[in-house]
């Protein structure tokens, strides 16, 4: 018998997306799951939408589409007022939600367009932004989130999945990071005849607050227990970010970036200013006071100098560690206007080889064999770049050879967290973020009843894993 080939293959180009989707989801066993996520500096809201097979542990990315929309200035000020504790009327914070529905919402109907045929198989949307964090009167962190659920699922029709901390909070946990497992699934060797690569992410930059770093281990997929993701340090890099911007506005027209860090030589004077503000940062919390940098950037004392200060509790740190590290760098360049490549190249030098420290402290780091870097697109080459000088012998990959960048992996690993709930999966690491136990992370809000009722049978259909009797109490 011969079966004629679907027109539409081909009508379609290989390099086509929507001819990717199209090859994907011919199978019914891939599922559609799109995800928002927003800025940390409410510049932009990021969309996601991955095309997935399997489930639980077992799920595995097969395509996925980059969507943006920018936010409107007047509404990013006003998140960030309430962010910065600013503003806390509850009626300005209402009608501020609703701006930031409608938002997404648009960004929901771009993934909508993207799923072309197939969006009646968009499972959800899976949303994650800053929201605002504040402290009870017990010294417990607490989550408001800036997403209103009910309106957006009305707004776009599809049900969400949304509050994905609040429910690590609830179990005594910190509420982030949630990103280990999602992470885990992208990106570890999971090799299901011989696993054996345990490799290393570096979440530098893009549209996350938190720069960090997780060793992944390598699971054949046979192992009952949660995968023993690691997390270490890697401060400093959205500094790179900040001295990009700086760059620009020190040359014109605008420079390559990497192309300046290969010009550049390493300054040893700049390079212990920097090592003495993030080694100030590891070892008291980022708790040093702004005279003391401004001190350091202008007297040039020494690196010793900078560590041997001690914080006064009456005089609490007002500036982040990336404002530091670009104080100790503006004043470098009002001394040297002429050595800007210079400063690019220590900078990375810098803050590369104190995030190769925090790796070297762990278990798994001896046994590294690649490492995957998520950076800003400016920067991406040159922490490559130095990542390999400093670690012979190890590959080190942009995560772009994924199919997703920086910018929109939040938005993706918000996707994964989507899908978990729908399997029954607890996605939170309680050793990373100090719950009590695993949970499944999520609440769901219906969206149109048809979208609704497909969502419900994913969820009953899929019969999830035993689990152990202690983690299930």
């Amino acid at each position: 018998m011969i079966v004629p080939i679907p027109a539409l293959w081909s009508r379609q180009r290989p390099e086509d997306p929507q001819g990717k989707i199209d090859r994907a989801l011919y199978d019914r066993s891939h599922r559609l799951m799109a995800g928002l996520s927003i800025d940390h500096r409410f510049r932009r809201v990021h969309g996601a939408l991955a095309v997935t097979v399997g489930h639980g542990k077992y799920l595995r990315l097969r395509h996925v589409i980059e969507l943006s929309k920018d936010i409107p200035r007047p509404v990013a000020e006003a998140c960030q007022s309430f962010v910065k504790g600013l503003s806390s009327e509850a009626v300005e914070l209402a009608s501020l939600r609703v701006d930031i529905a409608s938002l997404q919402a648009n960004v929901v109907e771009q993934i909508k367009r993207e799923a072309g045929k197939y969006v009646d198989r968009v499972m959800a949307v899976a949303v994650s932004d800053p929201g605002i964090w504040a402290e009870d009167f017990d010294g417990k962190e607490t989550y408001t989130g800036l997403t209103d659920a009910t309106r957006l699922a009305e707004l776009s029709g599809v049900t969400v999945i949304d509050d994905f901390s609040a429910r690590d909070l609830a179990v005594g946990g910190r509420g982030a990071p949630l990103e280990p497992i999602p992470l885990w699934l992208l990106l570890a060797d999971r090799n299901g005849k011989v696993a054996s690569q345990n490799r290393a992410v570096i979440c530098a930059g893009g549209s996350q607050r938190d720069c960090g770093g997780y060793l992944l281990p390598a699971s054949d997929g046979l192992d009952a227990e949660l995968p023993s993701v690691q997390r270490f340090s890697a401060f400093g890099f959205s500094f790179l970010g900040r001295l990009g911007q700086l760059a620009c506005e020190v040359r014109r027209p605008v420079p390559d970036l990497d192309k300046l860090y290969a010009e550049g030589k390493s300054d040893e004077s700049l390079l212990q200013m920097l090592v003495a503000v993030l080694d100030v940062h590891q070892r008291n919390g980022g708790q040093i006071r702004p005279a003391e940098i401004e001190q350091c950037g202008q007297d040039q004392i020494s690196a010793n100098q900078i560590c041997a200060n001690q914080i006064s509790e009456k005089q609490p740190a007002k500036l982040s560690v990336d404002e530091r590290l670009l104080s100790v760098v503006k004043s470098y360049l009002a001394q040297h206007p002429q050595r800007l490549a210079s400063a690019i190249r220590t900078s990375v030098v810098a803050v590369v080889d104190a995030t190769i420290q925090q790796m070297q402290r762990l278990t798994l780091a001896s046994d590294l064999t690649e490492i995957w870097v998520a950076a800003q697109p400016s920067f991406e080459a040159s922490i490559i770049n130095r990542f390999g000088q400093k670690l012979h012998g190890m590959e080190v990959h942009s995560i772009a050879k994924h199919g997703f960048t920086a910018d929109s992996l939040p938005a993706l690993t918000t996707a994964i967290l989507g899908l978990l709930h729908v399997d029954q999966m607890p996605a939170n690491v309680p050793w990373l973020t100090g719950a009590d136990g695993q949970r499944i992370l999520g609440r769901l809000t219906p969206g149109r009843p048809s979208n609704w009722r497909q969502l419900v049978r994913a969820m009953a259909d899929f019969q999830p894993p035993a689990m152990k009797l202690r983690d299930a109490v």
